[in-house]
Parts: structure tokens; sequence; C-alpha cells
């Protein structure tokens, strides 16, 4: 059966673009062609959108069947491919910082300071190569005299520093079982220098540093330095400061300071914290004078105290006499003036005003016009410094108030704890300093910070002003100093 169609020349020319559009052969053309009533455009994408599905399903199966394919391959080959796991390593992050050598201790990156143009530090290494012989052949030192020249004058105390790392300076000072004293230097402030000058070379604060402290001086702008400012904010200079060496611990720091003054602090330190271990210090090698200083002055102090307090009681009692203006008879004329001296051993304080009152009474008899007038005048005498004893009370404010709790400091390093009320005024607490000994006359009340001079209130409002009023808060420390 002849199955051959004769087709006019339009309808072969659609079915040969069908074909070359679509891939598709004569038969599929023309169904397509037919069907679209030989409507080309149509017929393309009916063709199209009939053929799309049928390609994404097999394309589908074929990418399920690869991927099944790889992954019976992995699977297969995964026990022998797998690596083992990343072994642990250990390592250290920051290295230790090299130890450095003592003239790479004192080099520094920026500029030269001023003064170490006056430095020959030739000559300060045979310098302290002599020091090393002196020690151990001391009769070498009576030769060693030399000229006092400004190389001598700012040289850093070289027979006190410990030559080292500041981690070094911590290990000896654990090892000998002492503090740690820190000096950093700025070669750009003056007052720096003056402690090379005038307190590292003092022979008092050599003697206190060198058996109590590791002394370790560095200059601010070395890689030791900069490292101890950023860990300690440092600020400012001159900058001294005490470390715990097992801890690191800051325990003082100063910026201003004198030999006088850095006696005075150390040794303050060192009778509250002896040691690191805490076992007492040796006492014998602090300088006497800054010693007997403070013991010297409590003397001097009690027995001002206890003379103002005969004083006292021989006022009192010649007042008492005097005011009832009564004539006790002297019944034994026979007694001889040398009698009226007594010395006075008991340390019974009633027994001795007993026997001082007694006597004054005694001797206060009006036996004529002289001796009369001359016990008004020892009456009037004695009378302002009884009344000081005992005067400042009344100038205290209400107990019921709020306390103040302030700390004074007398010129010899002591110092005491008092309680005042709030309200209290100023003069009483002049007057309990007079009563202490203290002639507010010759001496000034300084106040710590702001620093102010609290002689000033009482020449002009000794009466109306009060503790609060002047400025005075709980917990202040009050100076008492000499008048300049």
């Amino acid at each position: 059966m002849d199955t051959s169609v004769t087709c006019d020349p339009t309808q072969t020319d659609a079915m040969e673009q069908f074909c070359s559009i679509t891939g598709a052969d004569e038969s599929m053309a023309r169904t397509a062609l037919e069907s679209c009533n030989w409507n080309l455009e149509l017929a393309v994408n009916m063709f199209v959108d009939q053929n799309d599905g049928q390609m994404d399903t097999n394309t589908t199966n074929h990418t399920n069947a690869s991927t099944a394919n790889h992954t019976n391959r992995f699977d297969a080959n995964s026990e022998e491919t797998v690596r083992p796991p990343i072994p642990p390593v250990r390592q250290v992050l920051v290295e230790d910082y090299p130890s450095a050598s003592y003239s790479n201790h004192l080099r520094r990156s920026n500029s030269n300071s001023v003064f170490d143009a006056f430095r020959d530090f030739e000559q300060e290494a045979r310098w302290h190569e002599q020091q090393m012989e002196t020690e151990t052949n001391p009769s070498n030192s009576a030769s060693a005299t030399k000229r006092r020249t400004l190389e001598d004058l700012f040289r850093p105390p070289l027979d006190l520093i410990c030559r080292g790392t500041l981690e070094f300076a911590k290990d000896e000072g654990q090892r000998v079982n002492k503090w740690l004293m820190v000096n950093i230097q700025n070669h750009r402030e003056f007052s720096c220098q003056v402690l090379n000058r005038d307190v590292w070379s003092n022979p008092a604060v050599k003697s206190i540093v060198s058996e109590h402290f590791i002394f370790w001086q560095t200059y601010h702008d070395n890689s030791e330095g900069q490292r101890f400012m950023q860990f300690y904010n440092v600020v400012d200079f001159p900058y001294v400061a005490i470390l715990d060496p097992r801890t690191g611990e800051k325990l003082r720091q100063w910026t201003t300071i004198d030999p006088v003054s850095f006696c005075d602090l150390v040794t303050e330190f060192l009778h509250d914290y002896p040691s690191p271990s805490g076992t007492s210090a040796n006492i014998e090698s602090i300088p006497a004078s800054a010693l007997t200083r403070k013991s010297s002055a409590e003397k001097a102090l009690y027995e001002e105290s206890e003379e103002m307090q005969l004083k006292a009681a021989i006022a009192a009692s010649l007042q008492e006499v005097v005011s009832k203006g009564e004539a006790i008879p002297n019944n034994n004329p026979d007694v001889d003036d040398s009698d009226d001296l007594e010395t006075f051993d008991s340390d019974n304080e009633d027994n001795r005003s007993h026997s001082i009152a007694s006597k004054a009474m005694a001797n206060s008899c009006p036996l004529n016009t002289k001796e009369t007038s001359h016990s008004d005048t020892a009456s009037q005498e004695s009378k302002p410094e009884a009344q000081v004893i005992e005067d400042y009370r009344q100038y205290l404010g209400p107990e019921n108030g709020s306390k103040f709790e302030l700390v004074v400091r007398y010129p010899d390093g002591n110092r005491e704890n008092i309680i005042f009320p709030s309200e209290s005024q100023l003069k009483a607490l002049f007057v309990f300093l007079s009563s202490k000994g203290y002639n507010m006359n010759d001496y000034d009340l300084i106040t710590n910070f702001p620093k102010r001079n609290l002689n000033d209130f009482i020449a002009s409002e000794s009466d109306v002003i009060t503790l609060e009023s002047a400025g005075i808060h709980s917990r202040d420390m009050l100076y008492v100093q000499h008048k300049t």
C-alpha cells in the first residue's frame, strides 16, 4: 500500500524547516504540522512542549544513576583513603624575653640624655672593678680619693642597682627575702637626675636600700622600661615604687622624695612590712638617726606632758586657795624654804597630784604681803596652762551628731587618730594640739589635699568656724609643721 502523500512545495518547505529546527523525522514533522494546520511556529512550540517533560525525566534518571555509581565507588574505596587525624601540637606563642646585659639594660632607643655627655662608661666600668677590689681588700679604700665632677654627681648608683631584667630582680628578691624597689628614670626630667645626685648617693639611703631591698633602675624609653610603664601605668616622674617580688603587686609609690622623707617613708614601711616572708627586719641596719628620732620625740613629748600636768595641779590648788581667801596659819614656822622642793619618784599619778596639792596649800599661807603677791602671780601665770588641758572640750560639737576620724601627724613622725564631732569648732582642734605640747603660735596645721594652712581660719574666725565648714572631712590627715 502506497503511503506516500503528495505535498505541495509550501508544505515540503515547512517540513524541512521543522526537521532542521527540532531534529525530528519527516513523519513526525508532517504529523505536527498537520495538527497545527501547517503553522510552522505553532507546530514547533507544541513539539517542544511535549518533548520537554520527557527529556527532564530522562536526564534525572541518568543523573541519579551516575550519582549512585559514584557513591558506590566512593564507599568501596573509603576504608582505604581516610587520612589519620591531625596530631595535637603544643608550642610557645610568645618567647621569653632574652636576658640583657647591663650595657643593654641602660641602652635606650631614643635620644640620649644630656647627662650622659658627662658620663664615661669606660670609667664607670673601671670604677665598678675598683669597688669590687675594695670589698675584697678594704685597705685600698683609703687611697680611693677622687674629684667630685659632674660625672660623679649624676652617676647612677652602680653599687645598688641589680643588673638584669625585672624578672631577674624579682627572682633575686625572692631568693634573699627582700622587697623590690623600682626606679624609672626619664632623661628629660631633671628631678630624675636629682635622685641620683641627692637621694641614691646619701649614705643613710644606701644603707637602708642595700640591706632591705633589691634595687632595680631603668630608663623609661628602653624595652624593659616601656613594658613596666605599660603594665603599672607610670605617668609621673621621678617614679619610685616598692613591689612584692613574689606576686609583682605594687605596695608603695612615690613621685616626690628627698633623703629625709625617703628615710622616714621607708622606715615606716619596714616597720609595717619587715620582709616578704613576714620576718622581722634587722633594726640595727637602719641608721640610728632614722630610728631614734621617733623615740626621742616621744620621750620629749611625754616629759613635756608630765611637766604641764604638774603645773596644772599646782595652779589648780593655788587658784582654789586664792578664790576662798582663807588664811591657813603656819604651825611650823621653822620650816626651811628648801623643803618646798620635792622630788617625785612615784609612778602613781593620784599620789603625785595629792602630794603636790598638799604642798601647794601649805606653802600658800599669807605670811606677809610679799608672799601673798607672789602666790597671786604664780596663780595668774599657771592659770592659762591649766585651762589649756581642759578647755578644748567646750568647743566640741554635740555627741549625737556625725563623727570625724582624723589622723594628726606630728613633726617627730608620730601619728595619732582622734575622733571629733563634725560640728566641733576648729578651735577645739587647736586647743587639743596645744595640750599635746605644740603651741600653735609656733606651728602650722596643714591639710593633706588640697594643701591649706588651717591657721589662716583661726586668725580670722576662731570662734565661729567648724571642722566641716573649714573643708575637713573624715579620714583626713593633718600635719603639724614648724612655721618657716
